[in-house]
């Protein structure tokens, strides 16, 4: 008797553990056939399938439609590879067109939430995911928001200082009506100093006057101006011992240009224009620094220091640059028109702090104070502003 109690009982646990062992199995079956069958996803409605593992979270990207639809569409790129195919057992996803999958997807996941109890789950159906698109009147507010954060950038980037100058010198101009016209500032620090006999200043857009570039000539500097219409035709070359003066306005484009529809006259004198390699170029001027580099081009500034940004490196050598700026684009009789002008502005001003260019000071125009608002902000015309890189000793 003792013998057969002893042979039971390991048998007993045997069958204990496969038990356990069928439970579990039967248990992990019923679980998995409570899945719903494979079916299908129309794109034609607000759904998507999600799969959380690997969606970035998108209820912290709501303000930044331009990552939560590259999101969408670096989810979506595997789905359309395969979209033929039964994805996970359970989904197929039916679409044809690849471009419609993605457009739909951008549209979609600019207002999708996913609950945060989804979050730790692997899969999640069209059923689970909350699509809220925002209605056309919150878009546009949030347009609005972002169009007017711009222009309040813009504002800033003109008008505030980033550094000091310790010896700031007003040089040049002329009295009218109670304000000087001409005059330009020049910082004397020593690590922008200008270095007599050694010193290039070109100067773009003199008109008439050339008190700047006369007293520049007195810091022992070599002085270059540009400008060119009727009235230049009978000034010397030789303005004074160190001023040279070419007749020739600054553009992004070498010829001439006559302007009829602007003024008659103009047409019987067509005006000529250098970009700013061909100067240097005639010059012989490739490998010197431009020590002062001054722009007063009737709104053509942007165009011109644009062009310059990217197909030159004369600003990699400018130690100072004074610009007349012109925001008459802002004049536009359209909204678009106004923020694509304030898009342009904005893509030169930060070109110019890339190159470690900050601004000195900023002086609305005394004589001809005009102002344009845009989304709420409201930017002066015309300006003088003086930049530094404090780079060069």
């Amino acid at each position: 008797m003792e013998k057969v109690s002893r042979s039971v009982w390991p048998d007993v646990g045997w069958f204990g553990i496969c038990l356990v062992v069928v439970m579990s199995v039967r248990t992990y079956l019923t679980r998995f056939s409570s899945l719903p069958a494979p079916h299908t996803i129309s794109l034609d409605y607000p759904q998507l399938l999600v799969e959380t593992a690997h969606v970035v979270d998108v209820e912290d990207q709501q303000e930044d439609d331009d990552k939560a639809s590259a999101a969408a569409k670096a989810y979506l790129q595997p789905l359309v590879r395969n979209k033929d195919r039964t994805l996970d057992r359970n989904y197929d996803i039916v679409q044809t067109s690849e471009n419609d999958l993605l457009n739909h997807a951008e549209r979609v996941f600019q207002g999708i939430e996913v609950p945060r109890s989804l979050h730790n789950r692997r899969l999640v159906s069209a059923s689970d995911v909350r699509v809220s698109h925002r209605s056309p009147s919150t878009l546009n507010q949030h347009q609005s928001e972002e169009e007017k954060n711009k222009a309040q950038l813009l504002r800033r980037l003109l008008t505030v200082p980033t550094t000091t100058c310790k010896r700031l010198v007003r040089v040049g101009g002329r009295s009218c009506l109670g304000a000087y016209d001409g005059s330009k500032l020049v910082c004397f620090d020593a690590d922008v100093r200008l270095q007599p006999l050694r010193c290039l200043i070109y100067s773009f857009g003199v008109g008439n006057d050339f008190s700047f570039d006369e007293r520049m000539q007195d810091f022992g500097c070599e002085v270059h101006s540009f400008d060119h219409d009727q009235d230049h035709e009978n000034y010397d070359y030789r303005v004074g011992p160190f001023v040279f003066f070419h007749k020739a306005r600054i553009g992004i484009n070498n010829g001439y240009i006559s302007y009829c529809e602007r003024n008659s006259s103009l047409c019987e004198f067509p005006l000529r224009y250098q970009t700013m390699a061909d100067i240097r170029r005639s010059l012989g001027h490739d490998t010197r620094r431009v020590n002062y580099l001054k722009m007063d081009i009737e709104g053509q500034e942007w165009k011109v220091i644009r062009q310059v940004l990217l197909h030159t490196h004369v600003l990699d050598t400018v130690s100072q640059l004074s610009l007349e700026v012109h925001l008459d684009d802002l004049r536009d009789t359209t909204l678009e028109g106004q923020r694509a002008a304030i898009a342009d502005y904005l893509a030169v001003v930060r070109g110019l702090t890339a190159l470690g260019f900050k601004l000195i000071t900023y002086e609305e125009n005394e004589l001809n104070p005009q102002y344009e608002t845009v989304d709420g902000v409201q930017l002066s015309l015309y300006a003088e502003l003086l930049f530094i890189r404090r780079h060069y000793t």
